[in-house]
């Protein structure tokens, strides 16, 4: 729900770095987040699971596990590489829609670059995509193509917008939202 992806916006917003991002599964992406110094001491990590199932998405928290499996795909490779060790700059919902984005700065000798997480939450174009600052799409955990539908993505190609679906306005009541994940 639109109030729900609101909420862990925020919540996700208190995190400074992420320290790791890898495929858990096979529409399972996981992302152990830092909070600042200056927070709790105790559990300075924690990690986010964000399942990106089609028409079944969903967020939650999990006690660390084994790897089962590990993932090596082109989308597997630059999660890692450009999501590890990254400063998280911002945590939003894009275009008021079920779509998490989160805006990172990626650890670089060399060059300041603005990369985005996109997680789409909306049932038919469930998915995770890597974007660069002009909205080009650098990799998707899915690619699709113009025989399935009229947004393609593919790498290298500037990400259309869903279209826009108007959602209610509904007043948030979570209180604890690490509970309700």
């Amino acid at each position: 729900k639109i109030e729900e992806l609101k909420t862990i916006a925020s919540k996700l917003s208190e995190f400074e770095y992420i320290t790791k991002a890898y495929r858990v599964e096979d529409n399972a992406i996981k992302l152990h987040l830092k909070l600042p110094k200056s927070s709790d001491k105790q559990n300075k990590t924690h990690s986010y699971i964000f399942d990106m199932t089609r028409g079944h998405s969903t967020i939650y928290k999990a006690p660390p596990q084994k790897l089962i499996q590990r993932y090596n795909a082109p989308f597997d490779t630059l999660l890692f590489s450009l999501l590890s060790s990254s400063k998280l700059q911002e945590v939003s919902l894009y275009n008021n829609d079920r779509i998490l984005r989160f805006k990172v700065a990626p650890k670089s000798s060399y060059k300041i670059q603005v990369v985005y997480l996109q997680l789409e939450f909306t049932g038919k174009y469930t998915n995770a995509i890597l974007l660069d600052e002009n909205s080009t799409i650098i990799e998707a955990l899915k690619h699709i193509d113009r025989s399935s539908s009229f947004r393609i993505i593919r790498p290298g190609i500037t990400l259309a917008d869903i279209p826009a679906k108007t959602q209610p306005q509904i007043g948030s009541n979570i209180k604890d939202i690490d509970t309700l994940l």
